[in-house]
Formats: C-alpha cells, sequence, structure tokens
C-alpha cells in the first residue's frame, strides 16, 4: 500500500498485477456487493467451462481487450489479440476452487486454486494444477471480464 499527499489529504492506493484503486479518505467508493462477487465467480465459471479450441468465442469473451495473461514463463499475452493468437490445447478438465473474492468499485480479483487437464495433441494428456490470480474488471454493461490472469504450478 502506498501513500501519496494531496495538498493537506493522503491518497491510499493499492497497485495489483497492473490494475491499481486508489481512496481518499472521507470520500465513498463504489459498494463492492455480495451481487458483484457472485458476477465474479460467475466470469470464472463461464471461463473455466469454456474450451479455446471448442468453444473459442465463448472463452475469450471472458476477457478485456487490454488482457494481461501470464500463466507462466512458456506465454505472455498483453492484449486480446496476442490471447487469440497464442497456441491453445484442447481443455479435458478445467477445476477451479475460488477461495477469495473481493473488490472496490469497478475492480476486483479472485483467487484460489486449479487442475487443469489439457490434449496438446501428445500422446499423454498433460495434467497441471496450482495457483491462480485474477483481477476483473466491471465493464459499462455490468458484467465483470477478466483484465489479468496469472497462474503457478505447485
Amino acid at each position: 500500500m502506498r501513500h501519496r499527499l494531496l495538498g493537506s489529504k493522503v491518497l491510499v492506493c493499492v497497485v495489483s498485477l497492473g490494475a491499481s484503486a486508489c481512496t481518499q479518505p472521507g470520500v465513498e467508493t463504489a459498494v463492492f456487493s455480495d451481487d458483484d462477487v457472485a458476477a465474479v465467480r460467475a466470469n470464472l465459471r463461464a471461463f473455466t467451462t469454456s474450451d479455446p479450441i471448442a468453444s473459442p468465442d465463448i472463452f475469450f469473451s471472458q476477457f478485456t481487450d487490454d488482457v494481461f495473461w501470464a500463466p507462466g514463463p512458456d506465454f505472455l499475452a498483453t492484449n486480446i489479440q496476442e490471447l487469440r493468437d497464442g497456441s491453445w490445447c484442447a481443455t479435458l478438465t478445467n477445476e477451479r476452487t475460488v477461495e477469495r473474492v473481493e473488490g472496490s468499485g469497478d475492480l476486483a480479483y479472485a483467487r484460489g486454486t486449479f487442475q487443469l487437464g489439457l490434449d496438446c495433441g501428445d500422446a499423454d494428456p498433460e495434467e497441471r494444477e496450482g495457483y491462480f490470480l485474477t483481477v476483473h474488471r466491471r465493464q459499462p454493461d455490468g458484467t465483470w471480464r477478466i483484465v489479468t490472469m496469472g497462474s503457478s504450478n505447485y
């Protein structure tokens, strides 16, 4: 957390994975409601149950145009076109346990664990498990989309 003096007032900013939120003491921020938590979880569920090969329109629609995707050392995308142009495997299984969803205003994060089974055309399917952290941004229509996705394997 950073504190920055602006005149005689203190501005409190939190910076996380390319997204930031700032609040000024005494100034109300938008409420992050139970409905927002449910909407972020629904965004993750739609991402988890779709497949970039079988249902690319559904899969990629879960992300913002300025998405930052950093699942590991093999691939990095800094916008939706780079993400779409990536080399994708068919998803056999994608189980996510969301441990926490929190937010403020138009930004939220979700974190948890995942187990992923992929068919990359090799003889044996690939199994991965680890931790994930996503940052979501509320869209003008009120839906939530993933703006940042990061993960690490156990």
